[in-house]
C-alpha cells in the first residue's frame, strides 16, 4: 500500500526496474479514485523521475501533493498504475509495469505509522 499525505512531499519506493526493458526509461503514474462508480475513469496523470541511486534494487519517487505541488488529489483510496516508456509520453501506452492501491490522507499527530519524523525511511 502506498500512502500519500496531503500538502506534503512524499517519498514512494517501488520495485519497477525488474519489469522494465527500455532505456532510457520515463515513468508515468495514473491515479484512479476508487469507489467513484465511474465505469471508465480517466484518472489523474503524473510524470515522475526516479531519484534512486540504486535503481536495480528500488525506484524512489518524490511526489508533492497539494495545490502548488506535482499533483492535487482528494482524500480517499486510489488505484495507481505505473507505465514505463522510452519516450517522454504524456499518455499511458501499453500495459502498466505495476498496479497497486494507494491512500491519500491528512497526517494527524497520532498517525505517524511508527515513524518519529514526517519522512519515511526508504533504504536505498
Amino acid at each position: 500500500m502506498v500512502y500519500i499525505y496531503k500538502g506534503e512531499s512524499n517519498l514512494i519506493g517501488l520495485t519497477l526496474s525488474e519489469r522494465v526493458n527500455v532505456s532510457p526509461v520515463f515513468f508515468l503514474f495514473k491515479f484512479i479514485k476508487s469507489g467513484t462508480g465511474e465505469e471508465n475513469p480517466t484518472g489523474i496523470l503524473l510524470k515522475s523521475t526516479d531519484i534512486s541511486t540504486h535503481k536495480e534494487r528500488a525506484n524512489i519517487f518524490q511526489i508533492t501533493e497539494g495545490e502548488s505541488g506535482d499533483v492535487e488529489l482528494e482524500r480517499g483510496q486510489y488505484i495507481y498504475e505505473v507505465y514505463a516508456t522510452d519516450t517522454d509520453e504524456s499518455e499511458p501506452v501499453g500495459t502498466p509495469v505495476e498496479v497497486g492501491r494507494m491512500n491519500v490522507e491528512l497526517r494527524t499527530d497520532e498517525d505517524d505509522r511508527g515513524q518519529s519524523t514526517n519522512e519515511r525511511s526508504i533504504y536505498d
